[in-house]
Order: C-alpha cells, then structure tokens, then sequence
C-alpha cells in the first residue's frame, strides 16, 4: 500500500546513468545502483536520497518499496538510497529527491559530467571534441563545475565584496582613531614623563611602561572585539556560503596588527618625550 502523502507530494528529480553518483562522490547508502538490467521492457526502478527514505519511510527500509511517479503516473520500485545533496542551489535546506534510470527513461538532451585527475581546465576542449566526434550537438560550451558553482555564488561574491570594501573602510577609519587616541594619551601625559625624568627614571623604562600600558587596553579592546567578531560570525554564516563558525584566519591577523599599530604608535608618541629635559615638559605640557 502507498503512502498517502507520496501520491500527492511534488517531488524534484533527475535522470542519470549508474555513473553519476561515482562521477560526482555521492555515497549509496543502502541497496543497489542502476545497471545493465534496468533497460526499457523491465521492471522501473528508481533510486532515492536519505531525506526522501525517512519522510515516506521513517524506520523502514526504503528498498523494495513502490512509488507511483511521472506524468502520467508509472509504477516504479526503490533499489536504492544515496546520500542528500544540493540539486539547485547552495544553500538550499535538505530536500526529497528521485533519481530517474536513463536507460528506462529517454532524454533528447543530457548533460554529460566527466571526472578529471588533472586540471579540468585541461579537458575542457578534448571533451568538447569527444562529444562532437560521437555526433552530438554540444548546445553549450563545456565548463568545469567550479565555473558553475561561480556562477550559483555570483550574488554572494558581489554581497561579499562590498562587505570587504567596507571593513576595509572600518578598519583604516579605527587605525586613525587609535593613532590620534593614543597620540593624544601620551601627549596628555607630558607633565608626567617630565617629573619621572627629573626623578631620575632612565628613557627606556619610561618607554617600557607606557608600551605596556598601552599593550594592557589594546588587548582588551582586541579580546572584546573578537569575541563580537565571533558572535557576528555565528548570527551572519548562514548568509554566506563557505565561512566557518570562527574565522581565526581573519580575526587574529586584524587583531595582532591593531595591538602592532598601537605600540608603535605609542612608541613614537612617547620617544620624543621619554628623553626630554624635565622644565621643557613641563613648559610645554
């Protein structure tokens, strides 16, 4: 007996030959592939993924079970079940799907897929030859699955890049800040630096310990804003495809070079000041 829901639920799919799952890495998980006896005069089969199996067949075996499917309506047994992937779109949620035996079902277009060991760039070409040489029309220039998957993220590539021409634009705007903020701090400090120098107190270990005062804020200021870099990483990914929950590679590398930028802005800020005559400080504080 069908399942109610599967004689009225519209369901994607495809048709393809027993290579394509190899061709493309999808793991069968349970039963067969399509092979040399699923011809037209036999039985129709069809293969179908995780998510289809456990919305019709929760806590059954899929194979052997009967699906009615097609326009008009065939009888089709389930020899298989392959692994979820992404049928359209990159970020699509998982979702149920068919696969379709090319040899029981005739296509007047296909799309052929080969599997390359060396840059696909390479086969572009020959494969293009082979498919004319066997007499097909090639409606469209062959193209790796790179140049594909470009093309799906063209829209977030464009929303990434303004997202990067922005925090290219935040970040200079914060080195001014810090580099005006701290030149500020240690000129503020003049009176300061004079006393302890009339006090005796050597260039270098004034210089050591403004650099460490500084050390101490710019590291809490660069531990808070990774954590909210973190926090907005975790709310904002699902928006991009490829970003990782923490993205050390770009959080330490802007967190170390704003600690770099604040010694050394604090170095040269205080240099002038560390060896100065303690009247000439004070005169100019």
């Amino acid at each position: 007996q069908l399942p109610a829901a599967l004689k009225t639920t519209t369901v994607a799919h495809t048709v393809v030959d027993p290579d394509y799952f190899s061709t493309l890495g999808i793991k069968l998980l349970g039963g067969r592939n399509f092979d040399a006896a699923d011809r037209e005069g036999s039985s129709a089969v069809v293969l179908v993924n995780h998510k289809l199996a456990g919305m019709f067949w929760p806590g059954q075996d899929p194979v052997g079970k009967i699906v009615m499917a097609g326009d008009p309506a065939r009888r089709f047994t389930v020899i298989g079940v392959v692994a979820d992937g992404k049928y359209d779109d990159l970020e699509e949620p998982v979702r149920p799907f068919l696969y379709y035996a090319l040899s029981q079902n005739y296509q007047g277009a296909i799309s052929a897929i080969a599997r390359t060991r060396a840059d696909p760039e390479l086969w572009v070409e020959p494969l293009s030859r082979t498919l004319r040489g066997l007499g097909l029309k090639v409606m469209i220039h062959p193209a790796t699955l790179q140049d594909w998957i470009n093309l799906t993220l063209l829209g977030q590539r464009i929303a990434a890049g303004c997202v990067a021409a922005l925090s290219a634009l935040g970040l200079l705007l914060a080195v001014i800040g810090l580099f005006g903020a701290i030149s500020y701090s240690v000129s503020e400090r003049q009176r300061e630096l004079g006393i302890r120098v009339a006090l005796g107190a050597a260039p270098w270990r004034l210089l050591t310990m403004i650099l460490a005062q500084t050390a101490f804020l710019t590291g809490i200021g660069v531990g808070l804003g990774t954590l909210l870099g973190v926090g907005a990483t975790v709310l904002f990914r699902s928006q991009f495809y490829g970003v990782s929950p923490v993205e050390w590679t770009v959080l330490l590398p802007v967190g170390a070079a704003m600690l770099m930028i604040s010694l050394l802005v604090a170095y040269f800020s205080a240099k002038p000041w560390s060896s100065i005559q303690p009247m000439d400080a004070i005169r100019h504080a």
